[in-house]
């Protein structure tokens, strides 16, 4: 990985990409989003994406620092508003969690297990997952069985 060389130095340098700031105060970019819905900027030849580039800026964390993911608070990938309510440092967890609070991750929506039958709720704070009473009960009811035998 190349070295960061002449990047900007200072947040507001990063103006120059801003486009226009939207009703819910998110920076959008004058550059197109990439396939993967995220912006790239160019610096000195160098791809840097925007909405981590800023993150760095703000934060003081070295760009090619992989200890941290970037948390779009505001769910917007295009975003890169380093503003705590907006685009801040963190881990996956925190990322997966944001994602399940929100209600946008996959399995935060499904009412049935792949059997068809029906999820409890979350019932414990500090369980974030669901699973199906019956499914759990025949996954038992094997693991005993099994025991049984040896």
């Amino acid at each position: 990985m190349p070295p960061l060389v002449s990047y900007p130095k200072h947040i507001t340098e990063l103006h120059r990409y801003l486009s226009h700031i939207d009703s819910n105060g998110c920076w959008i970019p004058r550059n197109r989003p990439s396939k993967s819905g995220y912006v790239i900027v160019r610096i000195d030849g160098v791809a840097y994406l925007l909405h981590r580039l800023a993150i760095s800026l703000k934060w003081n964390r070295p760009y090619n620092d992989f200890t941290f993911e970037s948390r779009h608070i505001c769910r917007n990938k295009l975003c890169f508003n380093p503003d705590t309510q907006h685009v801040m440092p963190g881990s996956s967890s925190d990322n997966e969690l944001d994602k399940v609070r929100d209600g946008v991750h996959p399995n935060a929506n499904k009412e049935t297990c792949p059997r068809g039958h029906k999820l409890e709720p979350v019932s414990y704070p500090s369980r974030t997952y669901r699973r199906c009473f019956i499914c759990n009960a025949e996954r038992s009811k094997q693991y005993r069985l099994r025991k049984k035998r040896m």
